[in-house]
Order: structure tokens, then sequence, then C-alpha cells
């Protein structure tokens, strides 16, 4: 699969969870170095809210930012649902460090189909 761009994943993926949003619910997010919304001082990639109070965090990562263990175990720790977006072939990595380190996420993978658009899972 061809390396793809953090903020490339965080827009489809944006754009796919808007097409299922609920009445009054809305999406935030924060590419790159932008903090537009958090929630308790951590700024996820993105989260769904209705009014103020935040549904669903979502934090997606790249190949190369597999690593970052301590902002998921922050995340988890929110009391709000948490889903970790990772590459389709990092899966068995993604799944062996939540367990390892007993982080309770849920798992969405993304690939890039044959036309070259990122399909999530």
């Amino acid at each position: 699969m061809a390396k793809l761009d953090h903020d490339e994943v965080l827009e489809d993926l944006a754009d796919e969870l808007a097409e299922g949003l609920a009445e009054g619910e809305r999406i935030c997010t924060n590419p790159g170095p932008e903090h537009n919304c958090g929630i308790k001082g951590l700024y996820p990639d993105l989260i769904v809210a209705r009014k103020k109070k935040a549904l669903r965090i979502y934090e997606v990562e790249t190949e190369d930012s597999m690593n970052d263990v301590a902002q998921w175990e922050n995340y988890a720790a929110l009391g709000v649902p948490f889903t970790l977006i990772i590459p389709a072939e990092k899966l068995d990595v993604a799944e062996g460090l939540l367990d390892e380190h007993g982080i309770e996420a849920d798992i969405m993978t993304y690939e890039l189909d044959d036309d070259g658009d990122i399909v999530f899972e």
C-alpha cells in the first residue's frame, strides 16, 4: 500500500462518519498541530459530539505513528468510547499493543482500493 498522509486519512474519515451522524451530532477535527476541539485538555484527531458532550473519539495512526501507546492510554481513560484508526496491515501490531497495555479501544482499519481511494473497515 502506498504511504498515506495522516491528514488525508483524517479528512476522508470525517467525510465517511458525517454520512451517519444523527440529528444534532457534529464532527470536529484536529489535523496536524491544530487544536480546534478538545476533551479534558487532550486533542484527539476527531471528536463526534452532541452539543458539548463528546460521544466518541478517534485517533488516526499511520505506518510511522503506531507507537504512541501513552497517548492511546490517555484517550482510553477519558471515559468516552475510543476508536483507533490504523492501516490494515498493522492490525496485528495494534491489537498486540492494546492487549499488552490493557487499553480499551475499538479498531477501524483503512487501506487503498484499486482506484486509490481510502476504504475504511
